[in-house]
């Protein structure tokens, strides 16, 4: 078993706690930022398609990731607002 604090209980263990979730997100913000760095020397590998998935994910701000971060954007905010809106 692996102790708290360690990205491999949150993975693997499923544990939740407060040193879990912070080394959890840690561990997230270092690969996201390794892809990014790999992206901006190589482009985007040929097995990730374009749009808001490359957008976040690898770091590509072509204009096609771009318009499609958008949309999506704008799709989560409306959906967000008409929650607010039903729940008030």
């Amino acid at each position: 078993m692996t102790a708290h604090g360690d990205y491999s209980k949150y993975s693997n263990d499923k544990c939740r706690c407060a040193a879990c979730r912070k080394a959890w997100a840690k561990y997230v913000l270092q690969r996201r930022a390794k892809r990014h760095a790999w992206t901006a020397v190589n482009g985007l590998p040929s097995s990730v398609k374009h749009g808001e998935p490359a957008y976040f994910n690898w770091g590509c701000h072509c204009d096609v990731c771009r318009a499609d971060a958008r949309a999506k954007g704008r799709v989560r905010r409306a959906r967000y607002r008409a929650r607010l809106a039903a729940a008030s």
